[in-house]
């Protein structure tokens, strides 16, 4: 699972540090207590961003960082994203200052669902080429790190699971019983854990990362669906009951629009003052709030609750195929965790694709 039925489209114009190459794979043994000094290494010119708590902070200490086995609540989405960002300042006189101003920095702790969600988003704004993310991305090393938990929601398995593999990254850590299993994805990666003079690692250590994988995959209460009869079943459900249903619980709240790491809709704004000074700023927008599509002449051309809560799904399990070839959802089952209507994504893929809602 996770590769679906690419289109003959071109891949994303987005470039970053962590763009996977097999010639840059190196694999070493990283102790417990250098951790730390490998943490400083990458941080040494960069703002270094890890899990605190619920979601990704900028680190002023690396004792605050979280040591959790599972994915943080809130993706590291806001480091190349931010739910409000400045574009431009201008004034009176007509002065336009460009708010774009690239910044090193770095992620620790990103899961394989956080780096899937990320080429997801390299896709979409990659579509149009847009500044402010793509500079984000360039300028970031991303540091991975392997779950070695799962949590009652995830669902991972049906887009790839907890394997590295064909994600871009810097580094990846894989927790094992006598410290890291370090892995480099691009030549900076490579450079970064060949510094701390480590021991390389074996074959059974590989043996090893394998196993704590097939272990935390088979802890998902989750039996993969093929990607086709998903896709195929989305196209010809639009009448479907499920869609009724759901639309009758959700409150249309847009939490889990804003929770998802690879939505991306956003609204553009001016603010100003009242002597013609004022900024351009980009903030998140969500496709289950009425307004959403409201538009001149008070026309809502997605004013029906039940339009707004068949289009989210749409746009995790059929769009996406059509424009690029993949699912936009990667299983991390946050929006469950934060819906008060408790709508579960797995629940309708089972009942589109004619099967048995999660849990009977």
């Amino acid at each position: 699972m996770g590769t679906h039925m690419p289109p003959d489209r071109p891949e994303s114009t987005v470039v970053h540090e962590g763009f996977f190459d097999e010639d840059y794979r190196a694999r070493y043994i990283l102790a417990v207590e250098e951790l730390g000094h490998l943490l400083e290494e990458i941080a040494g010119e960069r703002s270094l961003f890890a899990p605190v708590g619920d979601s990704f902070r900028r680190i002023e200490a690396l004792e605050s960082i979280s040591q959790d086995g599972v994915r943080a609540l809130f993706g590291p989405k806001k480091v190349f994203f931010p739910d409000y960002q400045e574009i431009f300042r201008f004034d009176a006189r007509g002065r336009v200052e460009d708010a774009l101003k690239p910044e090193k920095r770095a992620i620790f702790g990103a899961r394989a669902c956080d780096v899937r969600a990320l080429g997801m988003l390299d896709r979409y704004f990659g579509e149009m080429d847009e500044p402010f993310y793509k500079t984000a991305r360039e300028n970031t090393l991303v540091v991975g790190l392997t779950c070695t938990e799962s949590m009652p929601s995830c669902f991972c398995t049906q887009f790839g699971g907890l394997s590295d593999a064909g994600l871009d990254y810097d580094i990846w850590l894989t927790p094992l019983n006598d410290g890291f299993l370090a892995e480099s994805g691009s030549e900076e990666g490579k450079r970064i854990l060949a510094s701390l003079s480590l021991p390389e690692a074996d074959e059974e250590h590989l043996r090893a990362k394998e196993e704590l994988i097939k272990r935390v995959e088979e802890s998902m209460d989750w039996k993969p669906i093929p990607d086709e009869l998903i896709f195929s079943s989305m196209r010809d459900g639009l009448e479907h009951p499920v869609w009724k249903e759901i639309a009758e619980r959700c409150f249309a709240c847009g939490k889990c629009n804003m929770i998802c790491p690879t939505c991306h809709c956003y609204d553009v704004r001016d603010e100003t003052d009242l002597y013609g000074n004022g900024k351009r700023v980009r903030v998140w927008d969500a496709c289950h709030l009425f307004r959403y599509g409201l538009v001149a002449g008070d026309h809502n051309f997605r004013g029906k609750r039940l339009a707004r809560a068949q289009y989210r799904v749409y746009d995790k399990f059929y769009y996406p195929v059509e424009r690029y070839g993949r699912f936009a959802c990667t299983g991390c089952g946050r929006c469950l965790d934060v819906c008060n209507a408790d709508i579960d994504l797995r629940d309708i893929l089972k009942r589109i694709t004619g099967g048995t809602a999660h849990g009977e």
